[in-house]
């Protein structure tokens, strides 16, 4: 009997022998994965399928069924031919809008990265209700989807959010807020439930001594209270909780409480403080990036939900090609000074303003198109070789201007982040949360392994 094999020749298989090599393999106990960096995809594979595809690369045949099924699993999830991003220059309109209605605030935290205060109160900015209003009809001409309501508090200038955002729920848009919650009253939950649809909440902790020390506001419970009145009309709640030294041990108790009151895990962020504002004098406050991770880590995988610490960088095909600043989101402040976005508020970020040209002029000028091929992937130079290059495309401008200055290098805090957190994401959005089930291990992240020698036909991998 003739033995079929598999020709490649002249079909897009004959370049797969040669894209194999790009391909990473990530170990984790017995499991294995086999990770793209190039298209941010993965599979998962087996001892026999990584020995058949070390025989296929070295000159081997393919044989067929298992090869066959190998190779198409690999096409349609994996790599196939060759892979190519072309970068339009023609940028798109961001298509959420983060609109600062005031500087002032009535807490003064103790790490706020944009320095708010209660003696900003006094300040009125330049932008009156009448200018918001027309830049939500420019924002909805350019396809805008969603304009978020900050401060300050931007609850300080409570009648204009109603007919701000009365407006812009008219014309279509999504409203949105971010609010430390102090000045919600239940006539307030009642209006805003009509016209705003997602609220953040900003808290550090439910126990009002652990969240006095960073926002000087004890009197949780109310902020509580108010949050399960905003579920109950059906408002969407996010709830941004800054991890300080003061809270980060807290922060079991704290997921527990919110969903108790239906919070959910997914709607929860914690956030490192950003090296900008009052926190560049708080070093000494500050935690290790993979504490908040192994805290968040284990909590979500106690609660049965595929831990992904960063919600919208985990996600297969996902491949980034910069943070996002002036491409997908834009900050405008009081005065209508116009921002790549909330983190970049510096004179290199200052793209325009709105009360002397219009938003279009702003956004098709050479100063957003500049701005935009400096923190491009490509002038990225320490990312370049890097496996996760795609996933991050280098994180965010903001905390690298804060801690380093250059705005080319790479995010430290997000470097930590990823790096330590994806590889075991691939595991178990591969096999499922079965293989962690009985795990209680904060150093589990160690027991993941990336191994970039897999083809290596004397490797192997059980003992690496």
């Amino acid at each position: 009997m003739i033995e079929r094999r598999m020709i490649i020749q002249d079909t897009p298989l004959e370049k797969l022998r040669e894209n194999l090599k790009r391909l990473i393999c990530i170990k984790f106990k017995n499991l294995y994965v086999l990770f793209d960096p190039e298209t941010v995809s993965w599979i998962p594979i087996s001892d026999d399928d990584i020995a058949m595809l070390r025989e296929f690369y070295w000159g081997g045949y393919l044989r067929e069924k298992k090869g066959f099924h190998l190779i198409g699993r690999m096409i349609s999830s994996l790599i196939g031919v060759s892979y190519r991003i072309i970068y339009n220059k023609l940028l798109p309109y961001p298509s959420v809008y983060y609109l600062e209605i005031t500087k002032g605030c009535n807490l003064r935290c103790v790490y706020c990265y944009i320095g708010s205060a209660p003696e900003l109160l006094s300040y009125k900015g330049k932008m009156k209700v009448e200018n918001w209003l027309e830049l939500i009809n420019q924002i909805n001409t350019l396809g805008g989807r969603e304009v978020i309501f900050t401060g300050g508090e931007p609850l300080l200038k409570y009648d204009d959010i109603l007919s701000i955002g009365k407006y812009a729920k008219e014309h279509g848009l999504i409203t949105s807020l971010i609010t430390n919650g102090v000045l919600l009253n239940s006539k307030r939950v009642e209006e805003l439930s009509r016209i705003i649809d997602n609220i953040t909440v900003s808290l550090d902790s439910h126990i009002g001594s652990v969240n006095a020390v960073t926002r000087g506001y004890r009197e949780t419970h109310r902020i509580i209270y108010y949050i399960k009145s905003l579920l109950e009309k059906g408002v969407n709640i996010y709830v941004n909780c800054v991890v300080t030294r003061s809270n980060v041990n807290s922060l079991t108790s704290f997921l527990d409480h919110l969903q108790k009151i239906g919070v959910t895990p997914d709607k929860i962020k914690f956030i490192l403080m950003a090296p900008a504002g009052r926190a560049l004098t708080l070093d000494h406050f500050s935690v290790n990036p993979m504490d908040l991770v192994k805290e968040s880590f284990l909590y979500n995988l106690r609660m049965g939900v595929i831990p992904n610490h960063s919600r919208t960088a985990f996600n297969k095909f996902s491949r980034k090609y910069m943070c996002g600043a002036s491409v997908s989101e834009l900050y405008i402040d009081c005065d209508g000074n116009v921002y790549p976005c909330r983190m970049l508020v510096t004179k290199s970020g200052h793209l325009g303003n709105v009360l002397k040209n219009s938003l279009k002029d702003i956004l098709d000028s050479s100063n957003r198109y500049n701005f935009v091929d400096s923190i491009s992937k490509p002038n990225l130079k320490v990312c370049k070789d890097c496996i996760y290059r795609n996933v991050c495309a280098g994180g965010c401008r903001g905390n690298v201007i804060g801690s380093q200055g250059n705005l080319t290098d790479p995010d430290p805090i997000n470097c930590i982040i990823v790096k330590n957190t994806f590889p075991l994401y691939m595991i178990v959005e591969s096999y499922g949360l079965e293989v962690l089930r009985n795990l209680n291990d904060r150093n589990v992240f160690r027991q993941v392994e990336v191994v970039s020698s897999w083809l290596e036909e004397d490797l192997d991998l059980k003992k690496v």
